[in-house]
């Protein structure tokens, strides 16, 4: 059977037809074309083409928060939850650790777009270093928003840097993948210039500096590591007869 002959009876209405022009798309690298074929095989309740359909939606939406973060990541999101539905009802197929992935990516596409509100109420439940690592951000960002006065943005701060804190006393060690590396020392920074000005305690420039020198070796990704060195250096650490001096000079 040609493809065209196999278009045609797909279109007609053979779902196992549809299904095989998804895999023949994807065996070729043509990933739009599957998921088309996989999703109207899908719609048709064919169970193996969902869980194909739902795989290549969270490929999918990995690249585009790469990529650029845009408002077709909650589209995508939105069938990746429902096609987990589905399976987690219909089949025994373990949707994991896929789903929380994707959970996550979405979480930084809404990140990276500002969505700081919804961000916070999506991944309110979760627990996993991660997402909190990104909670946190968001908290620092948001803030400002949240906050009717100076005091409320200051609880949000608090909030955060609690947050960040509880994280690094966890002994976590961000995964370098989907860019966990560069979102926890982000948030570690932030963490570090609350501690240097003192917004919650005296100001502390050593404390700060030892924080960010004590990650270097968490780190394996190089714009992580880039990140880092920069805000390293911004103090200078000066070794005397009376013992190590460490002054922030950003």
């Amino acid at each position: 059977m040609t493809i065209d002959e196999a278009i045609q009876k797909a279109n007609g209405g053979d779902v196992d037809t549809m299904v095989n022009l998804g895999d023949y798309y994807a065996q070729h690298d043509d990933y739009e074309n599957a998921l088309i074929w996989w999703r109207r095989a899908a719609e048709q309740g064919n169970l193996s083409a969902v869980h194909k359909a739902f795989l290549l939606d969270g490929m999918m939406l990995l690249a585009s928060v790469k990529i650029h973060p845009d408002e077709a990541d909650d589209k995508t999101f939105q069938e990746i939850s429902r096609y987990a539905e589905i399976l987690r009802q219909n089949t025994d197929v373990d949707i994991e650790p896929n789903f929380t992935d994707a959970k996550y990516d979405y979480a930084k596409s809404l990140y990276h777009r500002n969505e700081y509100g919804t961000l916070l109420s999506f991944i309110r439940d979760e627990n996993q270093p991660r997402f909190l690592v990104i909670y946190a951000l968001a908290l620092f960002s948001f803030a400002p928003t949240l906050a009717s006065g100076n005091d409320d943005a200051s609880r949000y701060y608090q909030a955060a840097c609690d947050m960040v804190q509880a994280i690094l006393q966890s002994g976590y060690t961000p995964g370098n993948h989907h860019n966990e590396q560069l979102l926890f020392i982000q948030a570690v920074a932030n963490y570090a210039t609350f501690i240097r000005v003192g917004l919650f305690d005296k100001p502390d420039v050593p404390a700060s500096y030892h924080i960010l020198a004590s990650q270097t070796d968490k780190l394996t990704d190089s714009d992580a590591q880039a990140f880092l060195s920069q805000a390293l250096s911004d103090y200078r650490v000066k070794k005397g007869l009376f013992g190590t001096s460490i002054t922030y000079i950003g």
